[in-house]
């Protein structure tokens, strides 16, 4: 799985592609190493949400995140899918996970 990284968050921690106060060479390497950096490809991501679907009652099933209901099939049998179909949230999160998991 591809890892992804805040371009501007480098930036700002190496001072903003110009404002290095180090020696020529090293700043230079500094340089070349930000405008490579800038010259990838990026992709529009977002945080992956975890969440369990927890039964609130004998027949009352919900999921952890928003709350909402799964859904059933043609037949009227209750789906558990391991993505919620109302907030996209992965129910791959167990009961006594902790939120620091997330």
């Amino acid at each position: 799985m591809a890892e992804l990284i805040d371009r501007k968050r480098i930036f700002f921690t190496y001072g903003l592609k110009g404002n290095i106060d180090y020696n020529d060479g090293f700043a230079d390497g500094v340089l070349y190493t930000l405008d490579k950096i800038d010259e990838m490809p990026t992709i529009e991501a977002k945080p992956v949400i975890h969440a369990h679907w927890d039964e609130v009652s004998g027949d009352r099933t919900i999921c952890t995140n928003c709350g909402n209901y799964p859904l059933y099939d043609y037949f009227g049998r209750l789906k558990l899918s391991d993505i919620c179909p109302h907030c996209g949230a992965q129910m791959d999160k167990k009961e006594n996970d902790n939120e620091d998991n997330l």
